[in-house]
């Protein structure tokens, strides 16, 4: 990749393969007419290389771009360097000034920029935002949307529509489809969908542009000038490409969270408002993150700590977690009785749903408690939250975090305190044996699972993994002088420190392990839909 694509590929420019530019053109015909062409003012204010335009004829076109090197190869005539999100529109052609004016109808045909700063990791593109109108935008109170170069882009042809009052402007645009569905989007969506009434949308995978990953998705949809009905709900054609043409393959509704309530704010809702202070931050299961700039907290008497970045199926791999302390970058709060099995089943719900083209913005919603399975999810989804990847709930013994020493429990352990006294015992392991007995109390998850009806799957993963458990303790005074910074021996680690000693004792049965809890896995993940967690 030269220096030219990385850059581009900075700031999200993906230019417009020719059958997805030619549908776009079949489906703004039928919205706007056989001849939209003479009809229309055409403006395509991020030009680029002029993939939307270069192969029609048409009676009004301005080609717009902030690159001189795109307008010096454009062999147009109506094309000019113009940075459509910083420049002021006085730097407009006055024929195109005169057009707006006369208040002709307008079609704003493009495939903006998709890039969007981030502060969450090394991934970060500071910077590529600060655009006047991003300024613009937070001063107004649009919020973290504003971050996205796209949705900038809509702004300000809102900003354009309503300055000139045109009446009758439209809309053809490639995006995702995050500015509809995304809850950050919650308060430019009240703006735009004021101004612009939805016609039509197609979605299809992301990889049909150039070094894209086919797990997004990327859509093409129409808007006039009204106001939108349904607000909630799109209804969007899904269209895959089968021997160079552009054909459809099913429906999507894409839908947003407008007036619900989240299920994010729904596993937040018990315990909103508890005092929170500083508390050992951790960048994994074993790991301190003691950095200038954590912002994990927890409150008094805490389980544990769910990170649960974001709300939508996008951001279920990297985001949702649980720990027994605090995640160093503060996506997500603290864990106690009132809202502990909805952590576990909003965990559960995030982990059983792997993101594609399809379903990538889908927005998480409250569950109904109602359902007469919900009780059957709740219990599956304690074991689950046990043994998945990212469930990190781990031990620490005097660890150090700015300046003091701190104890660790872990709240979801799942076994008796008598049962690992009797291994300990048994296997002469002296230190563990000393942690078992110097504590009084069983952990938080034991005895919230005494009495429940677990699931045929469920239960044979809770006894697989309590196998595990006993199979290789007698390994864990060598793993421990191997590997002393997972703490096997206290009496209460978890899983996670387990199964990185069973990864190198005995692989075998974590192998088999997993397939059983693939089982469950797939037994709970209809659930998810069927609950109302997702639509």
């Amino acid at each position: 990749m030269n220096d030219k694509d990385t850059e581009r590929r900075y700031k999200g420019e993906f230019y417009t393969p020719e059958p997805f530019a030619d549908k776009a053109h079949d489906i703004i015909t039928i919205y706007l007419g056989d001849d939209w062409k003479e009809k229309y003012v055409v403006w395509d204010c991020c030009c680029g290389t002029r993939n939307l335009t270069k192969k029609h004829t048409f009676s009004r076109l301005y080609n717009s771009t902030l690159r001189q090197d795109e307008i010096d190869g454009c062999h147009s005539p109506n094309a000019f360097q113009f940075d459509f999100l910083n420049d002021g529109l006085d730097k407009l052609p006055d024929q195109l000034i005169d057009d707006l004016q006369a208040d002709r109808p307008i079609l704003f045909f493009i495939n903006p920029p998709y890039a969007a700063a981030s502060n969450r990791d090394e991934t970060s593109k500071d910077g590529v935002a600060k655009t006047a109108v991003n300024a613009e935008m937070l001063s107004n109170g649009m919020g973290r949307c504003s971050q996205n170069l796209y949705i900038q882009f809509l702004y300000n042809i809102v900003s354009i529509k309503q300055r000139f009052r045109l009446s009758n402007c439209r809309i053809a645009l490639f995006s995702p489809t995050l500015f509809l569905s995304g809850s950050s989007c919650e308060k430019f969506r009240k703006l735009f969908l004021k101004e612009f009434a939805f016609d039509y949308g197609i979605q299809f995978k992301a990889s049909y542009f150039d070094d894209c990953a086919d797990n997004w998705g990327i859509s093409f949809s129409v808007w006039h000038s009204g106001r939108t009905e349904d607000r909630n709900n799109f209804k969007y054609t899904l269209v895959d490409l089968v021997d160079g043409s552009v054909v459809e393959c099913g429906e999507k509704t894409v839908y947003n969270t407008d007036g619900l309530v989240t299920a994010s704010d729904w596993a937040k809702e018990p315990v909103k408002g508890l005092k929170t202070f500083d508390v050992p931050n951790l960048s994994s299961g074993i790991t301190v993150r003691d950095k200038p700039n954590n912002l994990g907290r927890n409150f008094q008497n805490n389980l544990g700590y769910f990170n649960n970045g974001g709300n939508n199926v996008d951001q279920n791999m990297q985001m949702a977690a649980l720990f027994s302390s605090a995640y160093g970058n503060g996506h997500g709060h603290g864990i106690n009785a009132d809202n502990f099995d909805r952590c576990a089943t909003l965990f559960a719900a995030r982990k059983l749903v792997e993101k594609n083209w399809v379903n990538s913005k889908d927005e998480y919603l409250a569950p109904n408690t109602e359902h007469s399975k919900w009780g059957e999810f709740v219990n599956d989804s304690l074991v689950f939250s046990l043994f998945h990847s990212s469930a990190n709930q781990s031990s620490l013994r005097n660890i150090e975090y700015r300046g003091s020493k701190w104890d660790v429990k872990n709240e979801w352990f799942f076994m008796p305190r008598g049962a690992i006294s009797q291994m300990a015992f048994d296997n002469g392991n002296s230190q563990c044996l000393h942690d078992s007995i110097s504590g009084t109390e069983e952990r938080f998850m034991f005895k919230h699972m005494q009495g429940r009806d677990f699931s045929d799957e469920a239960s044979l993963v809770l006894s697989f993994g309590m196998h595990i458990v006993t199979e290789t303790f007698m390994f864990r005074e060598v793993f421990n002088k191997d590997h002393p910074e997972y703490q096997i021996n206290n009496w209460d680690a978890g899983f996670y420190q387990v199964k990185a000693m069973c990864k190198e004792y005995s692989p075998g049965l974590l192998k088999n392990f997993n397939a059983v809890f693939k089982k469950l896995s797939d037994k709970m993940r209809p659930m998810v839909y069927e609950l109302g967690f997702l639509k």
